[in-house]
């Protein structure tokens, strides 16, 4: 028979992890739950459901969090060591966060024979956004994002010299 291979595609998730490098996990967090109340309680979620599973994905934020506020001077991309820590924070990320799919599932009433799919797509679709999408914006626009924060004061944080790509814990001036 025929394969087929699912993606789920979830702007927030790229949104929120850009927000953690640059602005700090309460930022990142706030936004990634608002956004999947939301989206989760307009597509059918009973709004109280939405409210909880909306969690994940702070949750998977939160894996990035933990390993750059223990180790900060990791967050800088340009270091090939740093790159491959980054791509395996993905992967244990997608993958946390793909638990998501099952109460997600459970929610809207989802087949059981469909939740391997559902479950699939969500987290090879955040590995490969992260992957195609985030990680090239990031190497791309950190240091003129860093310049800026530099330049206006604004959610800038002094951490270790070695760390100048992570500001996780970015206090709002």
């Amino acid at each position: 028979g025929a394969t087929h291979w699912y993606l789920s595609f979830y702007p927030p998730v790229l949104i929120a992890m850009g927000w953690l490098l640059w602005f700090g996990f309460s930022w990142a967090a706030v936004l990634a739950w608002v956004t999947g109340w939301v989206l989760s309680s307009l597509g059918g979620m009973p709004v109280g459901d939405a409210a909880f599973y909306a969690l994940i994905d702070p949750a998977g934020v939160a894996v990035f969090a933990l390993v750059y506020y223990a180790v900060p001077q990791t967050a800088d991309l340009r270091i090939w060591p740093n790159l491959v820590l980054f791509v395996v924070l993905l992967f244990a990320a997608a993958i946390y966060s793909s638990l998501g799919a099952f109460y997600w599932a459970q929610s809207v009433s989802v087949a059981p024979t469909d939740l391997l799919r559902v479950w699939q797509g969500w987290w090879q679709g955040y590995l490969l956004q992260g992957l195609l999408v985030l990680l090239p914006l990031v190497l791309l626009l950190d240091r003129s994002f860093r310049r800026w924060q530099a330049r206006t004061g604004l959610w800038s944080l002094q951490l270790p010299r070695s760390a100048s790509f992570s500001r996780i814990t970015a206090p709002v001036v």
